[in-house]
């Protein structure tokens, strides 16, 4: 259970020897309930709103929630397009803000306020809009609400040095205004601030107008956001909430300083551990979720050049019910690297060898594109040994056996899947559009290995503007630390455990396909080769890639947890 507030641990302890002796119930074990998440209000303006998927804009308080625990936080975004800091009172927006009885309200206006006077949304910098400012905060603190200002994100116009200009602005309403306006309020009211205004201008100038154009709606908008701008705006947010409100420090995921442009690798993530195990002849390497003993044990296998850690956003969503492990497999991350010995069963041998050194009784086994491969062979040609065998995007053709041949399925670059070339290829002159290879020479590899952790960030967020920013921190990191299939020896070590043949026919285990989502003819594929598996299900994630977790992580949830619940 996450209970970590301090008015309620009495009523916890009584609810638990209140219940002591009753049986687990639902995923958690437990018969107590958890307590209400905080309740959070977001009101503002369009670079705020939530939209359809169905137009190309968002805003940043559309991706808020998703940075705390499961849970913890219930998001209200009410801000609205085209509204100032005035008529979203006069249209009675905030009485229905105060109304949803927030914890906490995270106010931003100023865009529409700093319009032509002769406008009627327009508000003066100087006297109004502070005015408004004041009344936000007085009737939010009155119903027990801590109100949290944000100041405008900025207006992505460049000058010719490539610094941000408001020379576009109404006269004597640059943007700038309002967002000094509301850190004066701030100070006079002592209510915290988020400097978005700053923080965004800092971080749209760092990638510089062409680069900066990416984060647009459409082209030629310079306030409006897709999806990739919205998010490195919530990014930008968030990582200044536990200082503006040090409250809701423990509900988030994780403390990434500078988030959305982060220049050195993160850490491990809070409460998570490490280690090593010598099995099937090398060190393997692993991660630990939050210790859970007592609950499931679930052990994930990561796809080629990943590592452990690149299972973070989908394992915090299950750390509460798991005792998850998460490999390096051999040749990534911290693992050691292929030997001459290795092959098409190597990483199948390491698995297994991985839970009988730990001394896990039938573990769950979750593996990702070769890690589901893996797994998937695992239950096949070990079937006592899992409890579970869950597949997110195996190939189900079988692979040809040609040498150096591609990977999975796999794009020649990117956060997705990649090639296995033989020959050196040279860095994209472009810091955002770095090449990245499953195989080639060591020249290659190592040369990956010392790119930029920056430029790998900015790579994945330029190609996956679904992704968490955790997911391309933690991408870029593998990429840094891969090692493996330096010859054509070690790749078909490696790309022989995704040779699975009949494999799928032979789990007895439960079992579950996930796969990315496919025109009519590939579903209807997919589907038939999943039709020989004795208990197992197949489920398409609409709108996702290759890489499901990243980009559809709530609905590969809810797929994984009502699966979980049966077994």
């Amino acid at each position: 259970m996450n209970v970590r507030e301090t008015r309620l641990i009495a009523a916890l302890i009584m609810a638990l020897m209140c219940t002591a002796g009753a049986s687990a119930q639902g995923e958690r074990g437990s018969s107590v309930e958890a307590p209400p998440p905080r309740r959070l209000v977001i009101i503002g303006d369009s670079t705020v709103s939530d939209y359809p998927a169905t137009r190309p804009d968002r805003g940043w308080g559309q991706f808020v929630e998703e940075r705390f625990k499961d849970g913890t936080i219930k998001v209200i975004n009410l801000a609205a397009p085209g509204r100032s800091a005035k008529t979203f009172i006069q249209e009675g927006r905030w009485r229905k803000a105060l109304d949803e009885k927030p914890d906490y309200v995270l106010i931003q206006f100023g865009h529409n306020d700093s319009h032509n006077p002769a406008n009627p949304e327009s508000t003066d910098a100087a006297t109004d809009y502070k005015d408004y400012l004041r009344r936000y905060i007085d009737e939010s603190r009155a119903i027990g609400a801590t109100p949290i200002l944000v100041t405008p994100v900025v207006r992505r116009t460049f000058d010719a040095q490539g610094k941000i200009t408001e020379s576009q602005s109404p006269p004597n309403r640059p943007l700038i205004s309002y967002a000094k306006a509301m850190k004066e309020v701030a100070g006079e009211k002592k209510v915290a601030v988020i400097d978005l205004y700053a923080s965004s201008k800092e971080f749209v100038e760092k990638l510089g107008p062409q680069a900066s154009a990416d984060l647009a709606n459409k082209q030629g908008d310079a306030t409006h956001f897709n999806e990739r701008g919205a998010r490195a705006m919530a990014d930008l947010v968030v990582r200044e909430l536990p200082t503006a409100e040090p409250r809701l420090k423990e509900y988030l995921n994780i403390l990434l300083p500078g988030a959305a442009m982060a220049d050195k690798p993160p850490g491990i993530p809070d409460g998570w551990s490490d280690g090593y195990v010598y099995a099937n002849g090398i060190r393997i390497h692993y991660y630990r979720a939050v210790p859970a003993p007592g609950k499931p044990v679930m052990v994930m296998v990561h796809g080629v050049t990943d590592i452990g850690l690149s299972w973070t956003t989908l394992t915090w969503k299950l750390q509460d019910s798991y005792d998850i492990y998460m490999l390096d497999a051999r040749g990534h991350g911290l693992s050691d690297p292929f030997t001459p010995a290795d092959d098409g069963n190597t990483l199948v041998k390491d698995v297994v060898a991985f839970v009988q050194a730990m001394k896990f009784e039938k573990p769950i086994l979750m593996g990702h594109s070769m890690g589901a491969a893996t797994v998937m062979r695992v239950g096949a040609e070990y079937p006592d040994l899992a409890k579970a065998i869950i597949m997110l995007d195996p190939g189900l053709r079988p692979m040809g056996p040609r040498p150096g041949a591609q990977g999975p399925g796999a794009a020649a670059q990117g956060p997705g899947r990649a090639a296995a070339p033989s020959a050196p290829q040279p860095q994209a002159s472009a810091p955002d559009r770095l090449s990245v290879r499953m195989s080639g020479p060591p020249e290659t590899l190592v040369a990956q290995n010392n790119y930029r952790f920056d430029d790998l960030v900015a790579t994945c967020r330029r190609q996956n503007m679904k992704w968490d920013v955790v997911d391309c921190q933690y991408w870029a990191l593998s990429k840094k630390q891969y090692h493996g299939a330096y010859s054509s020896e070690s790749w078909q070590a490696m790309s022989g455990a995704m040779r699975t043949g009949e494999a799928l026919a032979k789990i007895q285990a439960p079992a579950l396909i996930l796969k990315a989502d496919a025109p009519p003819d590939v579903r209807k594929a997919n589907e038939e080769a999943a039709h020989v598996m004795k208990q197992g299900r197949l489920v398409h994630i609409d709108g996702a890639g290759h890489n499901l977790h990243h980009d559809q992580l709530r609905r590969t949830v809810e797929v994984l947890r009502e699966f979980l619940s049966k077994l």
